[in-house]
């Protein structure tokens, strides 16, 4: 026996078989969903077709070898269901009747269907007064979500609210995408007055494809056109490209001055050199600006490097014009004054070089393994990951030495003084690497401080000038040489102890009270310190 109804896919129940008032319930209820085009609609039909239901289906008897399951028994008899779906098939025979209804158009003109926002695809949105629009994004119609940066939290998008008649280029997109479940409701409305909404992001994407708008108001975007196409073919094209000039900016925006005021008789004395610069980088792409000490030199780009400063020399000169062609004036200063002097400038490209220097060492050198054990934080450790560049120029910049050196070798400095360097050399690298490169000084230093005070505020100190590693940092060193001790066993026998030789063992129980943020953590340890037997004297390990 088998469910003949079967509506509900998810049915569990068992199949129980027809009585006398299910069975006519059932008969009752396929002769309404026959015409309703329905999922049901195709039950009703196979089921009037098989057990031949037509008027005289009372005198019939009841089938023994068909039954249902109970839930697809109650969604098909319910009577709620059933009749939304006659209220449904009568609304969509209004609209059919309604968009077949004939317009006044030209005979020439093909009839258009008009789609009615009752027909359109997609969610609806609540309703509100006649002349205003739904509540809701008129692009999506429904919710969006949006994620913050920083909390990662998800909240919903807001509604921006129209501000322009055309809801500035929507309703262009939506021309050109031929949107009519869009255009039905902004077509020939006044959208501000209508109250209409959408969220910013569907603003965005939809109108993607689209130009950007020119800003009413603005100036012309190329002011002085016939000055500037006669400027770009008697000094460009002659020239820049044809005689493979190498000019300067500020001398070419006093020429341009120039050609305009002959030109088009305007005073433009106030033109920006950087002005200029950027029409001729739209304009002609393949020029070259080079920056020099005052100024920018502007060549062709196939030019070598030789035959721009060969020809920087015989460049014209920029005294006659006025002082707003200076190189202040063409473009905004980043660096500050005496950035253009010989002494800053080669500064600057020694600090560069340097800092590539210090970036290249740290990505080629190997870090220092996790934990660092004391063998890792000696002095030669750090000697071999600071840059010999690094050492030598702080060494001749606080006079520690004035030998210079062309074997890339370290130059000679006391004992005293390396320690120094060597010091300043990983504070340096340390910044230069943000903290991310674990450094001996660092490590070891904070280490020391956390046993001999236990002060976590003198640490946090230390470490925001740059001296050492975090308080947080220090606690899990301290952790993970705690858990390698542990990963030994308890057979472990540290490399300075000698076998088979008398020693005298001390134990003694050493509580530290050290500073934490939190007044807990604190350190009880019990040591053990281990005196090798000598015929003069004892050493401890």
């Amino acid at each position: 026996m088998k469910c003949c109804i079967h509506v509900a896919s998810k049915a569990k129940s068992p199949i129980t078989s027809f009585s006398e008032t299910s069975w006519a319930s059932f008969v009752q209820c396929a002769q309404k969903w026959v015409n309703l085009n329905t999922a049901e609609s195709f039950v009703a039909e196979k089921a009037i077709a098989t057990f031949n239901l037509t008027e005289t289906w009372r005198d019939q008897d009841v089938p023994v070898n068909v039954g249902f399951h109970r839930e697809c028994y109650m969604l098909f008899t319910n009577k709620d269901h059933i009749a939304r779906a006659c209220r449904r098939r009568e609304k969509a025979a209004k609209d059919t009747e309604a968009q077949l209804l004939p317009e006044e158009v030209d005979d020439d003109t093909p009839s258009k269907v008009r789609v009615l926002r009752s027909a359109s695809d997609g969610p609806s949105l609540p309703k509100r007064a006649s002349h205003l629009l739904p509540v809701g994004c008129l692009i999506c119609r429904k919710n969006q979500y949006i994620t913050d940066s920083h909390s990662r939290k998800r909240s919903k998008e807001k509604l921006a609210q129209c501000e322009t008649l055309t809801a500035g280029k929507l309703l262009l997109a939506a021309e050109e995408r031929r949107d009519e479940s869009l255009l039905m409701h902004i077509r020939g409305r006044d959208l501000v007055a209508s109250e209409a909404m959408y969220h910013l992001s569907c603003y965005r994407r939809y109108t993607r494809h689209l130009p950007k708008i020119p800003r009413e108001g603005n100036p012309e975007s190329n002011p002085y056109q016939a000055g500037y196409t006669h400027f770009c073919k008697s000094v460009v094209e002659e020239r820049l490209l044809r005689n493979r000039e190498v000019l300067r900016l500020s001398w070419l925006n006093g020429l341009f001055k120039k050609i305009v005021k002959e030109k088009e008789g305007v005073d433009i004395s106030s033109y920006k050199a950087f002005s200029l610069k950027a029409r001729l980088q739209k304009s002609h792409p393949f020029l070259r600006f080079l920056k020099s000490s005052r100024n920018y030199l502007v060549y062709v780009d196939d030019l070598t490097a030789d035959e721009v400063i060969h020809d920087e020399a015989t460049q014209p000169s920029s005294s006659d014009h006025s002082e707003d062609d200076t190189e202040e004036d063409t473009e905004p200063s980043h660096i500050g004054a005496g950035q253009g002097t010989k002494d800053s400038r080669l500064l600057y490209h020694a600090a560069m070089s340097l800092r590539e220097i210090i970036e290249t060492k740290c990505k080629t050198t190997p870090k220092l393994p996790w934990p660092p054990t004391a063998q890792d934080l000696q002095m030669d450790t750090a000697s071999n990951l600071v840059p010999n560049e690094l050492y030598n120029v702080l060494s001749w910049t606080t006079g520690m030495t004035t030998e210079f050196r062309t074997d890339g070798l370290c130059a000679n400095v006391s004992v005293e003084n390396n320690l120094k360097i060597v010091s300043l050399c990983q504070d340096i690298m340390n910044l230069t690497m943000r903290g991310r490169w674990l450094m001996p000084k660092h490590s070891s230093l904070a280490m020391a401080v956390r046993h001999t005070t236990g002060s976590a505020q003198l640490i946090g100190i230390l470490n925001g000038l740059g001296h050492c590693s975090s308080n947080s940092q220090v606690l899990e060193h301290d952790t993970a040489l705690a858990e390698l001790q542990l990963q030994r066993g308890d057979t472990y026998i540290p490399p300075n102890i000698t076998v088979q030789v008398q020693a005298t063992l001390v134990w003694d129980n050493n509580d530290f009270g050290e500073e934490t943020l939190s007044g807990k953590g604190t350190t009880h340890s019990t040591n053990e310190n281990k005196e090798k037997v000598s015929s003069t004297t004892s050493r401890p390990y």
